[in-house]
């Protein structure tokens, strides 16, 4: 997915921004999808599987109809069972199993703690420095989302508190992605044949919790209700999972973590446009300051005394 031609073009300078800001839009539709299943009885851990199978299946052949298939070495199979785990399947296994103790807003909200935990993972790593705009950039976003979420995701029950933590994993899954692509993926790798490996990988793992917990059975009718649905999950996982791997080869995974904030905000207009749902004015408020913050990030100024990446 990288841009065509050679030399340092505009366009080639542009191509990050244009997948950062573009690419959510796309994979916000999967909430409506997922919206779609689940109103045909779909079990979220069912739909999440097909998902993830029918994306990586999909990459495959595409793939192999252009002779650029996945390596099958140990350094490409550690590659994508790892990043496959942490940014499919050990996430998505957590949500199902924190999502019926929380209400939507807190779990959207936890999801766009993803950022922060990515920049403070990469300087841990290493792979980043700490620099003011940066960190502005980071706190202009949450900023931004907070905007929108913080007024509807006051904790009505105490119990929710322990849940809430338990849900803090899942960012965490998902900032160890970022990070762990940026180490591990396969750099002579195009980026779709990496992620289709990785999305098979992610199947791996989801197969083996299920063959665990005995709920094989329970995958099979997956494909009898609302095909679609899970057929554009498929598609629109496989598209975002190839954008995720391009922009942490090209970018870094700080600079595609704020796809997070742009991706809750998207999750708002398509709710507005397919499902009929009233956008205020706070979100495009909101989403003015995510873009200013992913702006603002771009600069990168060290501070003086930067942590060297």
């Amino acid at each position: 997915m990288a841009a065509g031609g050679t030399g340092d073009t505009p366009f080639r300078r542009a191509w990050p921004f244009i997948l950062l800001v573009g690419a959510p839009a796309v994979w916000a539709l999967f909430y409506s999808a997922s919206k779609v299943a689940a109103e045909a009885g779909i079990p979220s851990f069912v739909f999440s599987f097909w998902q993830s199978l029918g994306g990586g299946l999909l990459l495959l052949a595409i793939c192999l109809g252009l002779r650029i298939p996945p390596g099958t070495g140990w350094r490409h199979l550690r590659a994508y069972a790892v990043i496959g785990a942490l940014a499919v399947g050990f996430p998505l296994t957590l949500l199902n199993f924190v999502a019926p103790h929380l209400n939507a807003g807190l779990m959207t909200l936890v999801l766009s703690f993803a950022p922060a935990l990515t920049y403070l993972f990469g300087v841990i790593a290493r792979l980043e420095r700490i620099y003011l705009f940066g960190v502005l950039g980071i706190l202009l976003g949450f900023a931004g989302v907070s905007l929108v979420l913080v007024p509807e995701t006051a904790l009505p029950d105490p119990d929710m508190a322990g849940w809430f933590l338990l849900a803090l994993g899942t960012p965490c899954f998902f900032a160890l992605a970022s990070i762990a692509a940026a180490i591990l993926q396969p750099p002579a790798e195009p980026s779709p044949t990496s992620a289709g490996g990785t999305l098979l990988g992610s199947t791996v793992v989801m197969l083996v919790f299920v063959l665990a917990t005995g709920r094989t059975p329970d995958l099979l009718p997956a494909w009898t209700v609302a095909p679609w649905a899970l057929l554009a999950a498929a598609v629109l996982t496989a598209f975002f999972i190839s954008v995720f791997l391009e922009l942490v080869r090209l970018k870094g995974p700080v600079f595609f973590s704020q796809a997070n904030y742009l991706i809750t905000l998207y999750g708002f207009f398509w709710g507005w446009v397919i499902w009929g749902e009233a956008v205020s004015w706070w979100i495009w408020l909101a989403f003015a300051l995510v873009v200013a913050g992913i702006i603002l990030a771009s600069f990168r100024r060290p501070l003086d005394k930067a942590v060297r990446g």
